[in-house]
């Protein structure tokens, strides 16, 4: 998943900064839909359109395959794999766009004088210099999706694939609760994020390696796309249209259906609001949804004001221990969630 995420972010912050892809005004803020829609969601919107029994996709195909079987499955290792990569592709965008804008293309552009083609000079000038801040979002997002748990409990539970925030939390659920295991897993998921945190220290200590120097104010070239431009610009909207206009599509077909089925003119007869009209008869549901505007708007203004405070000190002051304090806000991050 992790390789996933990497791939694409870098090849889509890529195509973003440094190249003449169009739209790309537009494609920079739409990275933040995806983020929007919580991982519960987009898996359970996957399970409804790849499901081998009633997934949208699947009965599509084997109605115009004329197969007597689904020919796709999500419930597997793979699908797991993939959606998780999907859903955490824009965070390693938002990383990467940020370091590819900031870099002095001096390099790049000298390799360009000399005759360097456009690969080369990626491999061996653009994403070595950029290989602290790859190394330092690699790491966020191995930690991410090890401590995922939305796509391994919706996914995974049915197909009978376990991974360790997972079994932790069965483990939880067992009558009486077995702490020992839940405890020993715990460690062990620790031990790995501690192993992970230590390598992102070692690269951002080392970071000043890859520095250049300068005096001039710069602007990195712009790459000529010529007739990729139409691949690029359909390889974009393909990730928009699997991480956000499926997903939103049948959560949105289904909620207007008193039972779920796939589309077609019977079903079509059958759309209504009545579900939206009866969701806050359901106990604690006005509660609940009270709770979660509560929570979702105080957490994060609370984290803003502190992030701001330590980016200020961190960034601005001289203290001795500002390293040991950048060092120190990158840790909770590795203490999974479902161990909290």
């Amino acid at each position: 998943s992790a390789a996933t995420a990497i791939f694409l972010g870098i090849l889509f912050a890529w195509l973003v900064e440094r190249t003449n892809l169009p739209f790309k005004n537009t494609i920079y803020p739409l990275f933040l839909v995806p983020i929007a829609i919580p991982g519960v969601l987009f898996s359970i919107a996957w399970v409804l359109l790849l499901s081998p029994g009633a997934g949208i996709i699947n009965l599509v195909l084997k109605q115009a395959l004329q197969l007597d079987q689904a020919p796709l499955n999500i419930y597997n290792l793979p699908g797991m794999i993939i959606l998780e990569g999907l859903h955490l592709t824009p965070i390693t965008f938002l990383m990467m766009a940020g370091s590819f804008r900031r870099m002095d293309p001096s390099l790049e552009e000298a390799s360009d004088a000399v005759g360097a083609g456009l690969w080369t000079t990626l491999y061996r000038i653009t994403i070595r210099v950029l290989r602290p801040a790859i190394m330092g979002a690699l790491i966020y997002v191995l930690i991410s999706a090890m401590e995922s748990f939305e796509i391994p409990g919706v996914i995974g539970m049915r197909a009978g694939i376990q991974v360790l925030a997972f079994k932790i939390y069965l483990a939880k659920q067992e009558t009486p609760p077995d702490y020992g295991m839940l405890s020993t897993l715990a460690v062990l998921l620790l031990a790995i994020s501690a192993v992970l945190i230590a390598s992102y220290s070692k690269y951002s200590r080392d970071a000043e390696r890859y520095a250049t120097i300068t005096g001039k104010a710069y602007r990195a070239k712009t790459v000529e796309l010529g007739r990729w431009r139409v691949l690029a610009l359909a390889l974009v909207a393909a990730y928009f249209t699997a991480t956000v206009l499926l997903p939103l599509i049948v959560l949105i077909w289904t909620s207007l259906l008193p039972v779920y089925q796939a589309p077609s003119i019977a079903a079509l007869q059958k759309i209504s609001l009545a579900n939206y009209q009866t969701v806050f008869e359901i106990p604690k549901v006005g509660l609940a949804l009270k709770n979660t505007l509560f929570m979702v708007l105080l957490a994060p203004t609370l984290t803003m004001f502190m992030c701001a405070v330590l980016s200020w000190v961190i960034v601005k002051s001289r203290g001795r221990g500002r390293k040991v304090l950048d060092f120190l806000t990158f840790v909770p991050h590795a203490i999974p969630g479902i161990v909290t």
